[in-house]
């Protein structure tokens, strides 16, 4: 009997969002899903602090051990997912004609720029190339303080765990639909990520991925239009035309939906992952279903993908 275990530690506004999932011939099962408050806001900008501020990163440790030791640990291998404005998320344009250390030596110069970090501050950058057009490449980049991804994977390593992936979480959700729902990996779909005070668009036209927008929200907006926004530069840009749309997120995604469906002239669909899956089991998968359905998405999906 093959049996494997993958734990996800997603990193949420003021708490930690845990899920522990078993897999036995294939078959998964969701052996742990919950949740704790932290008095200190680790999604925000704080996060990059910790490695820098004893008290800080004293703390994180101490909130991360009291999260795992609250019940038996069976897996020993993770994937930590961060809020995507964690990230710095850029599309930069590369000329072709440079070599490769010199391509690499323009990205991080822009990375930095962007950043407004000194020179001596190292970036894990992780660039995805969406297109060439004559001279140009057109990369999405996706920048995290190495010091970050340093101390976040020492910690986990000082627990016994090896970090399996770091992931954002739009990404983790919008890979599990297309993980999830045939259809949104063979068509051209975007997906609509609706959060505290941002939203964020992804675009994909079968298994290429097109591009990502991203913008904060006042409180005066309209995130149906600013959505609308964002998909209209994507899709400018793109000359593509979008067959069906994926909503997730906060509670008010479903509200983002309604409102969507009468506008939209495509197919708008609500995702939510926990409903989605046939394995649930036990007391905690009972408890996670009874949390508003967006709560685990992001945890759910890295576990789910990590697993396979």
């Amino acid at each position: 009997m093959a049996i494997s275990h993958h734990l996800c530690l997603e990193i949420a506004p003021n708490s930690f969002r845990l899920l522990e999932l078993r897999s036995t011939d294939g078959y998964p099962t969701i052996l742990r899903a919950e949740q704790m408050e932290t008095e200190l806001d680790y999604s925000a900008s704080l996060l990059h602090e910790i490695p820098y501020d004893r008290k800080y990163a004293k703390q994180f440790i101490s909130d991360v051990t009291t999260l795992l030791q609250k019940r038996p640990l069976f897996a020993r291998y993770a994937s930590i997912v961060l809020p995507f404005t964690t990230a710095l998320i850029t599309t930069l344009p590369i000329d072709t004609r440079l070599s490769e250390d010199e391509k690499k030596a323009q990205m991080n110069w822009e990375i930095h720029t962007l950043a407004g970090a000194s020179e001596d501050t190292e970036y894990l950058t992780l660039p995805y190339l969406l297109g060439r057009k004559s001279f140009v490449e057109k990369y999405l980049c996706v920048a995290l303080p190495q010091a970050t991804v340093n101390f976040l994977r020492s910690t986990f390593e000082h627990l016994t765990l090896s970090i399996g992936g770091l992931e954002l979480d739009h990404f983790s959700i919008e890979n599990g639909i297309r993980l999830f729902i045939l259809d949104a990996a063979i068509t051209c779909s975007a997906f609509i990520g609706i959060y505290d005070t941002w939203c964020a668009v992804s675009l994909y036209a079968g298994e290429r991925y097109v591009g990502f927008r991203s913008r904060k929200l006042t409180y005066k907006e309209n995130s149906v239009g600013a959505l609308f926004q964002l998909l209209e530069s994507l899709l400018s840009e793109s000359k593509l035309k979008v067959e069906s749309l994926y909503v997730f997120g906060e509670p008010r995604a479903s509200e983002v939906a309604d409102a969507l469906r009468p506008l939209a002239k495509v197919p708008v669909y609500e995702f939510h992952a926990l409903p989605r899956i046939t394995f649930l089991a036990g007391k905690d998968a009972e408890e996670a279903m009874a949390q508003p359905a967006h709560t685990y998405d992001a945890a759910l999906c890295s576990a789910w993908k990590n697993l396979r």
